[in-house]
């Protein structure tokens, strides 16, 4: 796994309040965190990427190439005046 993507994963987990950051520590779940919502959520957008990700299958794409799919959309949503959902 690419050390920049665990990195952006911290980071975003850290900007929706999940977990706190504490340098030289590590990483520890946040006293706010959103517990059942969030984790409902999840399971949604986990529905949301398999359908996807099995639509791409069916049309002859590769692993390698749907996780890079994957991360374009991702790194074109964090760019400024780049699609925010």
């Amino acid at each position: 796994m690419n050390p920049n993507t665990v990195a952006k994963a911290y980071r975003e987990l850290e900007h929706e309040g999940v977990i706190e950051l504490r340098h030289g520590s590590g990483a520890f779940v946040s006293q706010n965190a959103r517990g059942g919502k969030w984790a409902d959520t999840i399971r949604g957008a986990q529905k949301i990427v398999a359908g996807t990700v099995e639509r791409l299958r069916a049309r002859g794409v590769s692993e390698d190439e749907i996780r890079r799919l994957f991360e374009a959309a991702l790194a074109d949503t964090t760019k400024p005046g780049g699609r925010r959902g």
